[in-house]
């Protein structure tokens, strides 16, 4: 059973939509996994509501997103230039 996903996104300070369809879900799932994890989502912080310090990438102001490995977590996000710890 395949499937169709449609995902809205800001590319280059642009509001996109981006359709994926394929032939098996789970492809289908990855395949949108990966989209969002290159375009990751930018919240814009506003007066009544403050991102938590940790969770907030001052340097590039996005939302970092938590990871957790081999019983350690950190924060970050992706940038063209690789991986941002927010430091």
């Amino acid at each position: 059973m395949g499937g169709v996903g449609d995902v809205h996104l800001e590319v280059g300070g642009r509001q996109v939509q981006l359709t994926l369809r394929d032939s098996d879900e789970g492809r289908l799932l990855a395949r949108l996994d990966a989209v969002l994890q290159r375009f990751p989502l930018v919240v814009k912080p506003t007066d009544t509501q403050a991102p938590a310090a940790e969770s907030w990438c001052h340097k590039h102001s996005v939302a970092m997103r938590q990871n957790h490995k081999d019983g350690r977590s950190w924060w970050s996000h992706k940038t063209a230039e690789g991986w941002c710890k927010g430091k």
